[in-house]
């Protein structure tokens, strides 16, 4: 499981990502909550494609309200475009 710092304050930015997973993962199997109780409040959309991964590799139903998804995002799929553009060339 992701450690804290005394400070409250993640040591590795990726731990934060596994923290939050497991957390919720914790959370369901006690029983006291389900996955539509939970919700995942970030300020910086720049950890939001981490977070997203990381919950969908860990199985965690998720949905990203007020923004848009990562993979979602024009540049992204742009660049992802180009990237099977060559890889296919």
């Amino acid at each position: 499981m992701a450690r804290l710092v005394q400070n409250g304050v993640f040591i590795i930015r990726s731990s934060f990502d596994l923290y939050i997973s497991e957390r919720i993962t914790d959370l369901v199997m006690s029983g006291k909550y389900k996955y539509k109780d939970i919700a995942v409040l970030y300020r910086i959309n720049a950890i939001s494609n981490s977070i997203e991964t990381t919950l969908s590799s860990s199985g965690i139903p998720h949905k990203t309200l007020s923004g848009q998804s990562f993979f979602d995002r024009r540049e992204i799929k742009d660049v992802l475009y180009y990237l099977s553009f060559i890889v296919l060339s």
